[in-house]
């Protein structure tokens, strides 16, 4: 067996975890059936990306130079060992109301593509609790959940957070997330209560803008109270810039 890195460098020969080089024409390695197979130690070989082949060699007889060997098709191996891991701090904790937490979208950033087939071969979970009663949500039980690419996303199903007040206990716990290599990750998991009370809405803006957010409260300028066309809920009434809101 003979490896190199993709399109580049000398064929090297492959060894054997215990020395010595990978030869499938070795009396005994080869099977009943015709099947030859040998163990690679790659154990000194990087991470990266390469060419394999298998190389014949024939009894010379004496014929042109070069003619007493044959090699198979070049196929392609990715060698990666390394797990998966989570880009940049996720975002999921709760904040807000209810109805705002379950008109979010959660999503979830990884450093590589993810094994992302169905069923699902990871396992996402919420956890609330408060006052001893505790509800357990998961994908098709409360969430629904996307894996794609290198991301994971999810939202609450309609009416699942219903009940649990402010200051509930959240425990996030994500498990079994593998790359496309089959690298597992560890288990991940982040405990948090849910602050209802932080009401804040975002603002959208189009372009390359920055999103902002802000918190609803009521104009207090004395000769224009509902001024509008400040992207504030100068009144609080749900409704930003409102007609109303531009009269004083």
């Amino acid at each position: 067996l003979y490896r190199r890195s993709r399109d580049t460098g000398q064929w090297g020969i492959g060894s054997l975890p215990g020395g010595g080089r990978i030869d499938f024409s070795v009396q005994g390695v080869e099977d009943e059936l015709g099947y030859a197979k040998l163990k690679w130690d790659v154990s000194g070989i990087a991470d990266s990306q390469y060419e394999i082949k298998v190389q014949s060699v024939c009894t010379d007889i004496g014929g042109l130079p070069g003619s007493n060997f044959y090699d198979t098709d070049t196929i392609e191996l990715i060698l990666d060992r390394v797990s998966p891991s989570i880009y940049g701090r996720p975002q999921v904790k709760l904040t807000g109301s209810i109805d705002m937490v379950q008109d979010e979208e959660f999503v979830l950033s990884f450093t590589e593509q993810l094994f992302c087939d169905e069923p699902y071969t990871f396992a996402l979970s919420i956890t609330l609790s408060i006052n001893e009663i505790e509800k357990n949500l998961s994908h098709g039980n409360g969430i629904k959940v996307i894996c794609k690419g290198n991301t994971i996303r999810y939202r609450f199903e309609h009416q699942a957070l219903e009940g649990f007040p402010t200051n509930t206990s959240v425990t996030f716990a994500l498990d079994g997330v593998q790359d496309l290599a089959g690298n597992e990750m560890d288990t991940y998991t982040e405990i948090f209560h849910w602050d209802q009370a932080n009401s804040v809405s975002p603002i959208a803006q189009s372009g390359n803008s920055t999103a902002v957010s802000i918190q609803c409260v009521a104009s207090q300028h004395a000769e224009r109270p509902n001024l509008g066309c400040d992207g504030v809920d100068n009144d609080c009434d749900g409704d930003i810039d409102e007609c109303d809101e531009d009269q004083f």
